[in-house]
């Protein structure tokens, strides 16, 4: 009878597999684990590897801060970060998108675009946010309006949600978008575009939450929209940037107000 290899008795036990796979970087174990053998697949897709991978939401407490989803954090760093506004000159509208690597060539445009990509499936945070707040900002000649939007996510806001608004957006011309994750601390709030409307005041214990990564699970979309300069223009991102899985939102909208 053959000898059973140390090797082979550590990856016959399920909990172990687990967490050798768990070291691994995400990008090795979307990619490349699950394909080794069935106790490798079946092992990526239990539950805590699926948490890792950002695929399933993780519970709440309220000693656990915010993680955010490092790939899609690289991939789609104007989703995360404050970035500098590069203007409004007609040469760098849609910057945001522009800069991706989605756009990089057409292998990496095809990659991105399919309806099945994972980063679509992916949350941009662990614990997921649940509220999707957009703050849409609209000028006009005669003038300025606000309309607010809330839609609620029991398993979590996913990337392709996001995405999808954001593309949305800025395919009309003179359109631009920034974000605002408010469970993580306000040092890494943006600073807002002039044409965008302010969020609502926050209060200092709401304030002091965020700063020790408590703060709710919810994240804003700001948008803009200028229509006055914009008849005749195409808009500020192209048809190669669509997602093929992109997907309307059924967005609760409260009353337009005026800005101005």
């Amino acid at each position: 009878m053959a000898s059973i290899s140390a090797r082979d008795q550590v990856f016959a036990i399920p909990e172990l597999t687990t967490a050798i796979i768990l070291q691994l970087p995400i990008q090795d174990i979307l990619i490349h684990a699950q394909l080794v053998n069935r106790s490798w697949k079946a092992a990526v897709d239990s539950l805590s590897v699926q948490q890792a991978l950002f695929l399933s939401p993780r519970s709440s407490n309220p000693g656990l801060k915010p993680e955010f989803n490092p790939l899609l954090v690289k991939s789609f760093p104007h989703w995360f970060k404050p970035t500098e506004r590069k203007g409004t000159g007609r040469g760098k509208r849609g910057w945001q998108f522009k800069e991706l690597e989605w756009g990089s060539s057409d292998e990496k445009c095809a990659a991105y675009a399919r309806k099945e990509a994972s980063w679509r499936r992916m949350l941009p945070v662990q614990p997921p946010a649940t509220n999707l707040e957009i703050r849409q900002a609209e000028h006009y000649q005669l003038g300025s309006y606000l309309t607010v939007g809330q839609v609620e996510f029991a398993e979590g806001v996913r990337m392709g949600t996001i995405y999808d608004w954001a593309q949305k957006t800025v395919a009309r011309p003179i359109s631009k978008f920034q974000m605002k994750w408010h469970m993580a601390p306000p040092t890494l709030d943006p600073e807002l575009d002039y044409s965008m409307a302010a969020d609502e005041m926050e209060s200092l214990e709401e304030i002091e939450k965020r700063a020790r990564g408590q703060g709710p699970p919810k994240v804003t979309m700001h948008t803009s929209y200028t229509m006055q300069c914009s008849v005749g223009l195409g808009g500020d991102v192209g048809p190669k940037f669509v997602s093929q899985g992109f997907e309307e939102l059924d967005i609760s909208w409260g009353e337009e107000i005026s800005l101005r």
